[in-house]
């Protein structure tokens, strides 16, 4: 979900300025918030930061659901998306 939000980063802000400008909608003061928090720094970093961090645990995630999975196995993966967070 996070990957499609930055994938869609310059669309989706098109939208909210197209909203903004237009004095017509009713959302447009919405609109102009949603583009300032949409533009920040903070959400920027956030976005990224939390696209890394999934990336890393989604192995691990998708290796714990499988039922067949050897507990030295599950220990490893732990281990090495531990390492993958600390760098």
């Amino acid at each position: 979900m996070i990957q499609h939000v930055i994938f869609m980063y310059r669309s989706i802000r098109r939208v909210l300025q197209q909203i903004r400008d237009d004095a017509e909608y009713k959302e447009s003061s919405k609109a102009q918030i949603a583009l300032y928090s949409f533009e920040s720094f903070e959400f920027v970093f956030l976005a990224h930061l939390l696209d890394t961090i999934l990336g890393y645990t989604d192995d691990l995630n998708c290796a714990l659901q499988k039922r067949d999975q050897d507990i030295l196995n599950v220990v490893s993966l732990i281990s090495l998306t531990k390492t993958q967070l600390e760098l």
